[in-house]
């Protein structure tokens, strides 16, 4: 759940950047399903609403979301020339080619796929398994 001041933007941008579907959408609640099954759910709701006990009525902060895709690729491709793009696409040698961006609410999101780990990584972590 994202609580937001945002939500036709947020969902703009998790629909039509990432590829999420809207479930439900109210002025005050929206639920999205993504993945490649639709397995994937993500909320966003109005900060300010009554259902949030008063003590957490804020704005998304300090908060990242890592989502796994079968194409980075082809998602980064919408990303390129965006100014919500906060790291280029790069391999990790841990295992992942992703990059990130910021949602609306500036919510850091990791968008990757998995990929073979490096050799030196491989050593040092998994075989010593």
């Amino acid at each position: 759940m994202i609580y937001s001041e945002k939500l036709e933007e947020t969902k703009d941008f998790y629909c039509r950047l990432l590829g999420f579907q809207v479930e439900f959408d109210s002025d005050w609640f929206v639920n999205l399903a993504g993945g490649a099954n639709g397995e994937l759910e993500l909320g966003v709701q109005r900060y300010d609403h009554e259902l949030i006990p008063p003590a957490f009525r804020a704005i998304a902060k300090g908060v990242s979301l890592a989502l796994e895709v079968e194409d980075v690729e082809a998602v980064y491709s919408k990303f390129q020339d965006r100014a919500d793009l906060v790291a280029r696409i790069a391999d990790e040698e841990y295992g992942q080619r992703h990059f990130m961006c910021v949602d609306p609410n500036g919510v850091l999101v990791d968008v990757g796929m998995p990929i073979e780990p490096s050799d030196a990584f491989k050593a040092e972590y998994l075989d010593n398994e």
